[in-house]
């Protein structure tokens, strides 16, 4: 991440012919796209504990894509009739990651950046939401027998 990263600022004092405070402001998102990879890389370490390589990458690559889309699982849960459809999506909701919230990468490239307090917030839940994941992979794994 701080390769490429490095790589952007390059990029940017390149296109910009010069320097660009943008260059330096993006180090936020940056981190935020760091976090976002620590908590996938956490939640396929739970995978891993139980199920096959391939159908760890599948459900993980299934949590990255519902994980952005948490949003929508909020209001399905308030928009549905059943009563057992909302309390699903309701539990998907609290249950998966919201990686909508790490996500500022269009943002970034306008100009619009998080604040530090935002930045503070996002990353204790996610340190709070990996701190639970992988004890829960922890747990899993110690329970295996490997005979």
């Amino acid at each position: 991440m701080l390769i490429m990263g490095g790589g952007v600022t390059l990029a940017l004092v390149y296109v910009s012919r010069g320097w660009d405070p943008l260059a330096l402001q993006i180090w936020p998102a940056i981190l935020l796209i760091y976090i976002e990879l620590m908590i996938l890389t956490a939640i396929a370490l739970l995978f891993s504990c139980f199920s096959s390589p391939a159908l760890s990458a599948l459900l993980t690559f299934f949590v990255f894509i519902i994980g952005h889309l948490s949003s929508d699982l909020k209001s399905l849960s308030t928009s549905m009739e059943r009563t057992a459809a909302r309390w699903l999506f309701a539990a998907l909701y609290y249950l998966l990651p919201n990686l909508a919230n790490l996500s500022f990468i269009t943002p970034a490239a306008h100009g619009q950046l998080p604040g530090a307090q935002q930045v503070a917030m996002v990353a204790l839940y996610s340190v709070v939401y990996i701190i639970v994941v992988l004890a829960a992979a922890t747990m899993i794994f110690s329970r295996r027998n490997f005979k």
